[in-house]
């Protein structure tokens, strides 16, 4: 339920999860380590970094004490997402590199998805655009590949908002309307209302007012309290 909840409301998210760890006694090692795990998404999707990193450190000594190479290195993937976000370029890319060589010698495509993706961000926000973008659609391909359609929809909504936040407002075009069908399909609210934010903006790129005050309009219609977009991107879309 990880996935659902970080998509449509992290708060209740974490809510549910903590009154389940409250009673979670007797559960293996591996389900509590996995169950850390997810509520350190919800506290990271909130940008609650002590938070997230404190589950996240719990949850990779676990999967360290059940000698589970993919869980640790999943662990690291996360808690290198938490130094990105905080600024700690080098430890994250220390991190993401250090996940990308486990991922690849197991052989675990969702992991290998996700190390690139990190790798390709850090990247991009290091002034390496070029590689960065490489790194990224490489990881877009191998998600379409496995059907993993929720992380392919989540990553091309962040290159069209990086389009748009550089001024390529036809690239941003093409991105968002991928990532907004696949949104719509699979119920994704956080992340329709995203799209037509993007949108919204690419049409003030373009000068069409009338469509980007209708888009907005729409934007404010359907947003449903606080999450990833009215959290973090608003202020500076409005």
């Amino acid at each position: 339920l990880e996935i659902l909840w970080v998509t449509q409301a992290p708060p209740e998210g974490g809510r549910r999860y903590d009154d389940r760890l409250g009673r979670a006694g007797g559960l293996s090692p591996e389900v509590l380590a996995a169950a850390l795990r997810d509520r350190g998404a919800f506290a990271d999707v909130l940008r609650d970094l002590d938070t997230a990193e404190t589950y996240y450190r719990r949850s990779r000594a676990l999967f360290v004490e059940v000698d589970d190479a993919d869980g640790v290195a999943t662990l690291d993937f996360r808690l290198g997402l938490v130094a990105h976000m905080r600024g700690h370029l080098d430890e994250a890319r220390r991190l993401f590199e250090g996940c990308l060589e486990a991922f690849r010698a197991s052989g675990y495509t969702v992991g290998l998805i996700q190390a690139l993706t990190g790798l390709g961000y850090l990247d991009c926000d290091c002034g390496d655009e070029e590689p960065g973008s490489r790194r990224i659609d490489e990881a877009i391909e191998l998600a379409h590949e496995i059907g993993w359609r929720w992380f392919e929809a989540r990553t091309l909504a962040d290159r069209a908002a990086y389009a748009v936040s550089r001024g390529r407002a036809d690239e941003a075009d093409a991105k968002a309307r991928r990532f907004l069908a696949d949104a719509w399909r699979m119920s994704n609210h956080q992340d329709i209302v995203f799209g037509l934010a993007v949108l919204a903006r690419v049409a003030a790129l373009r000068g069409d007012d009338n469509r980007a005050r209708t888009l907005w309009a729409s934007v404010r219609a359907a947003e449903q309290g606080i999450g990833r977009f009215g959290a973090f991107d608003r202020e500076e879309y409005e």
